[in-house]
């Protein structure tokens, strides 16, 4: 992603910001590669992601985390840069917890999901560089949405967002129902990112899953040769 200093025509002037540097006019922001992924399923929530973290043309870790719990039956996957995703779980992980300290009940999927919509609303002049998949299940069943960088807030049945999304999406229109279980979305959330890794250079080292049911949450991982 590439972000140019805007010019503002004042009176058939432009106006730029001083120049300290002779590309001081041009800002490179790297964006890590990702495949993540979400399935709604009918009994709960399959969210994945593969490992690998970039930068340039070089392979800086095959370990990286992309997925995370934010509650026992609420989890994020994510693609974009590698702090802010960290920093968004956590501040979000710290909202959930209050809720709960002072509602004495769990956070519901929909009310975190547009509490996080609104943060990122509030910070788009200044973004985090994310794309965000939000999977849960509360009173209300199973429950899936995506967000982009400035909060836009999507529910869908399943999601692919990061560099391989176009890869990824395919494989999920294709094979995707409403009545696929979680042990079936965990079998095509996996292909999906498996067939990512094959044509994205920016992807791969492995498999993180987090499935989410009424009974709670449980993370697998699968290391990818």
């Amino acid at each position: 992603m590439k972000l140019l200093d805007s010019r503002i025509s004042l009176d058939g002037r432009e106006f730029h910001p001083v120049q300290d540097t002779p590309r001081a006019q041009e800002v490179q922001i790297v964006i890590p590669g990702a495949v993540s992924i979400g399935i709604k399923c009918a009994d709960g929530i399959v969210l994945a992601n593969e490992r690998r973290s970039i930068w340039g043309y070089t392979v800086i870790s095959e370990s990286v985390k992309k997925v995370f719990r934010i509650t026992d039956r609420i989890g994020f996957t994510i693609g974009g840069l590698i702090s802010d995703m960290q920093m968004l779980t956590k501040i979000m992980r710290a909202n959930a917890n209050l809720y709960e300290l002072d509602k004495e009940t769990p956070i519901k999927v929909k009310s975190l999901t547009k509490l996080l919509s609104n943060f990122l609303y509030q910070r788009k002049m200044t973004p985090f560089y994310t794309q965000i998949i939000v999977g849960g299940v509360d009173g209300d069943g199973p429950q899936l949405y995506a967000l982009d960088p400035a909060g836009s807030l999507i529910p869908d049945d399943f999601a692919a967002v990061g560099s391989s999304t176009t890869l990824a999406i395919s494989i999920l229109e294709a094979e995707y129902t409403p009545s696929i279980t979680v042990e079936k979305a965990k079998a095509l959330a996996e292909k999906a990112i498996v067939n990512s890794i094959k044509r994205d250079a920016t992807v791969g080292g492995g498999i993180d899953m987090l499935i989410i049911t009424k009974s709670g949450s449980t993370g697998l991982s699968k290391d990818l040769s």
